[in-house]
C-alpha cells in the first residue's frame, strides 16, 4: 500500500495547526490558490533595506536572518528556521519601506502569501482569524524572550539562548550567533 506524498502545503497546514487551531478546508483551498513557492540560494536577499514587505513567508526548508544597520555595522536581529513564519514587522503592517534586510543564510524554500491575499482570506474565512491570533501570540512570546535576553549580561545571553532556542545552534555559525547576541565577534560560540 503506497502512502500519499506530503506536499509543501501539508507541511504548512500541519505547522499552522500545531498551534491548536484547525484550518478549515475552504481556507486551505483559498490559501493554496494564492500562494507562491520561492526558492532562495544562500546569500540571496529576500527583502532589502527600503523595500516594502508585501508577503508573509513560511520557511519549508532553510534558514533566514533579519539584519539591521547599526552605525557602520550590520547586525542580526532575528533568525528564522524551518517552519517559521516571517515578515518585516513594521514594513508589513504599516506598508512602509523596511529598515531591515532579510537574507537567506542557506538555501531556503518559502511558501509566500501577499498581505492583500492574507487579509482577504481572513475576511472571508472568519475562523482563520484564530490561526492568525495563535501565530501572533507565539511570535509575541518569542519577541519577549529575545528582549529579555538582550537585557542579560553578555555572558548570560548564550546560556539563555541555548535554553529558549537550542535549534539555532544547529543551523548558524559562531559569528552569526555572536551578532544575534550583540557580543564581540571575537567571542567564540561553538555549536554543542
Amino acid at each position: 500500500m503506497s502512502q500519499t506524498p506530503v506536499t509543501p502545503f501539508d507541511v504548512l497546514f500541519g505547522a499552522l495547526e500545531s498551534f491548536g487551531t484547525k484550518v478549515p478546508e475552504e481556507t486551505k483551498q483559498a490559501i493554496m490558490g494564492k500562494c507562491v513557492i520561492n526558492e532562495y540560494k544562500k546569500g540571496d536577499i529576500i527583502l532589502n533595506y527600503g523595500q516594502t514587505c508585501r508577503d508573509v513567508s513560511f520557511i519549508l526548508d532553510g534558514v533566514a536572518a533579519s539584519k539591521f544597520r547599526m552605525y557602520n555595522d550590520e547586525r542580526i536581529s532575528w533568525v528564522m528556521l524551518q517552519y517559521d513564519v516571517f515578515i518585516s514587522i513594521l514594513s508589513f503592517y504599516k506598508e512602509v519601506p523596511s529598515e531591515e534586510k532579510i537574507e537567506a543564510m542557506e538555501d531556503t524554500t518559502c511558501i509566500c502569501l501577499s498581505k492583500k491575499d492574507l487579509d482577504e482570506i481572513t475576511d472571508n474565512c472568519i475562523s482563520f482569524k484564530d490561526v492568525r491570533l495563535k501565530l501572533t501570540e507565539h511570535y509575541y512570546a518569542l519577541l519577549f524572550q529575545q528582549l529579555y535576553m538582550m537585557h542579560l549580561q553578555k555572558k548570560e545571553r548564550e546560556i539563555y539562548l541555548r535554553k529558549i532556542r537550542p535549534e539555532l545552534f544547529q543551523f548558524t555559525c559562531g559569528i552569526e550567533i555572536a551578532q544575534f547576541l550583540g557580543v564581540s565577534q571575537s567571542t567564540q560560540y561553538r555549536k554543542k
